[in-house]
């Protein structure tokens, strides 16, 4: 797969949050935390892209329960990789240092943010509340 250059690299990320936004072309997701210089930063996403990172980090922090927990994962289609500023896709790589590293790409740009074990169960907690907010007392 080829890559777009790096837009914007945020380090390690702290306090990561994951809030639902209504009324922007459908379902769309806002994540964020706060970089290594003490900024916040937020990107927004796609379901889809959501769906994929909660995928990745159940993989990755859940190895011997990932099979059980992702068959409730239903896909989603691909939005428009042409909006300049939704990140359509995010992946997550596991560093040699045992932390994480997401890279999210829209339309011609990527992101990336680190995570360590602990900040990466916050945000799979904060994911899973949003994208399942039936088996969380939600409606």
């Amino acid at each position: 797969m080829v890559m777009a250059a790096v837009e914007r690299t945020y380090g390690r990320t702290l306090d990561w949050f994951v809030v639902r936004k209504t009324g922007i072309g459908g379902a769309t997701l806002v994540i964020g935390g706060t970089a290594q210089n003490a900024i916040r930063w937020t990107r927004v996403l796609t379901e889809r892209a959501a769906r994929m990172l909660w995928f990745s980090l159940t993989q990755g922090l859940f190895p011997n329960q990932s099979d059980l927990l992702t068959a409730r994962l239903v896909t989603l289609p691909i939005r428009s990789s042409l909006l300049p500023t939704i990140t359509h896709q995010l992946f997550v790589e596991t560093r040699d240092d045992g932390n994480f590293e997401l890279v999210g790409v829209t339309g011609g740009q990527t992101w990336t943010a680190h995570l360590d074990k602990q900040e990466a169960e916050r945000l799979w907690a904060a994911l899973n509340q949003v994208l399942f907010p039936l088996q969380h007392g939600g409606t």
